[in-house]
């Protein structure tokens, strides 16, 4: 079966990601496969072929064909080669239930966030309860000597730039790829932490914490975990597995 790798781009929910697609299948299956990594309804999309990716405006993609209404077409047939991009668009109407899960829709949302201060003032939190009974960096028999991080020294091949497997805590075994970005200490915790750029948006930040900013990633793509957490290896962006049935493979 013929593959090519194509960008996958879905502004409205905000996905952009690099995968392995086949190009002798009809584009109903395609387009089956999107909604997994969209979110966007097989019936609700529009599929655009580009040139090249179109979440970069550097890039200066081109539009080559739109792809509606021709569900039983191969990308073969339309002469889809690898670098190119199809383009998700969400057909649905403004002010459907996907709105409601927006950027947009978030920022109206009038979301109280309590300052440190006030936080570490109040009788009725963690802090407190930890203060009260001397648990952890509370606890009166600890000394100075004892503070001191006992973390094993960083892997000397957790680089920046590396291509890493994370194990997600209390994931049951799964673990997300991504590349490494930045390795070191950090002022919102202490030791040492490793920050990742996921391939798929299964971050918490962009690479920046309580406004200290450590590298550049788009929203919910970026992470910090423990280096014991991270796997550095020849780990190659995950393709989709088309699950095809008898009559389609070869």
């Amino acid at each position: 079966m013929s593959v090519s790798m194509l960008f996958i781009h879905s502004p409205s929910t905000h996905i952009s990601s690099e995968r392995r697609l086949p190009t002798t299948v009809p584009l109903t299956s395609v387009k089956a496969r999107l909604e997994t990594i969209t979110g966007i309804p097989l019936e609700s999309q529009s599929v655009q072929l580009w040139s090249t990716r179109t979440d970069d405006p550097d890039c200066n993609a081109k539009l080559l064909c739109q792809l509606d209404n021709q569900d039983e077409v191969t990308l073969e047939q339309v002469g889809v080669e690898d670098g190119m991009c199809l383009k998700v668009l969400d057909k649905r109407p403004k002010g459907s239930v996907v709105d409601m899960f927006s950027d947009e829709a978030a920022e109206k949302i009038d979301m109280y966030q309590m300052d440190d201060e006030t936080y570490a003032n109040r009788a009725d939190t963690v802090l407190a309860y930890k203060k009260r009974h001397g648990i952890g960096r509370f606890d009166p028999k600890k000394d100075a000597a004892s503070s001191v991080s006992s973390e094993p020294p960083l892997p000397e091949d957790i680089k920046v730039g590396a291509r890493c497997e994370v194990d997600m805590v209390g994931g049951d075994g799964m673990k997300r790829r991504g590349t490494v970005r930045y390795v070191g200490s950090t002022m919102f915790a202490k030791g040492d932490w490793v920050g990742v750029e996921y391939d798929e948006p299964y971050g918490k930040n962009d690479g920046s914490v309580n406004g200290t900013r450590y590298f550049e990633c788009r929203p919910s793509y970026g992470s910090f975990v423990k280096p014991d957490k991270v796997t550095v290896g020849d780990f190659p962006v995950e393709e989709i597995d088309f699950d095809l049935d008898e009559d389609e493979e070869m």
